[in-house]
């Protein structure tokens, strides 16, 4: 990434509530001609470490609520994404993906059955209730989850890639994992 770019950071946590307040944090962009690289350098650090702490601050955030619109929040900022003309657009999702509401539950048995015998239902049924996604051509697309448990891990196992099949049939990039370093050099 260039370190003279600009950069703007949209964070929120996805919950039983498809529109969540998002956390914004903004590094201006500068003229590398004009500006004093030690001084950018403590700028993009300052940055790093105050979105670290809205990250990590989400993350701990636990909504304690019985319901998830994971494809309902994923599709909303995704859509918001497709819009920008920045040069980079990515879109890192941490997420148990444990999609939870009354359309579709993965903890319904029918419904996981549904899932794993016909996928494209289960699109139907998201799409339909909360719109399909735009064209997401040029959109990265990071899900991060580490299971606590096999529950969770079978869950995430089902449900991650569905959303991936979603996105990338919309053109975005999709990459699945545990963990990701975001090289910013």
């Amino acid at each position: 990434m260039d370190k003279w770019a600009g950069l703007t950071v949209h964070a929120q946590a996805i919950s039983n509530l498809a529109n969540n307040k998002p956390t914004v944090r903004v590094l201006e962009g500068s003229f590398f001609l004009l500006s004093n690289p030690y001084e950018r350098d403590k700028e993009i650090e300052n940055f790093k470490s105050q979105l670290q702490n809205d990250l990590t601050a989400i993350v701990g955030n636990d909504t304690g609520r019985s319901k998830s619109k994971i494809y309902a929040s994923i599709a909303m900022e995704a859509n918001r994404l497709s819009t920008s003309h920045a040069t980079n657009r990515i879109l890192i999702a941490n997420t148990d993906a444990q999609e939870n509401e009354d359309s579709f539950s993965v903890y319904k048995k029918a419904d996981r059955e549904l899932l794993q015998k016909s996928p494209d239902k289960v699109i139907e049924k998201l799409q339909r209730q909360y719109g399909a996604l735009a064209d997401l051509k040029g959109l990265q697309v990071y899900f991060v989850f580490a299971p606590a448990t096999t529950t969770d891990d079978e869950y995430y196992s089902l449900m991650a890639p569905l959303f991936k099949r979603m996105l990338e049939r919309a053109g975005a990039k999709v990459y699945i994992g545990s963990a990701f370093t975001l090289n910013t050099n």
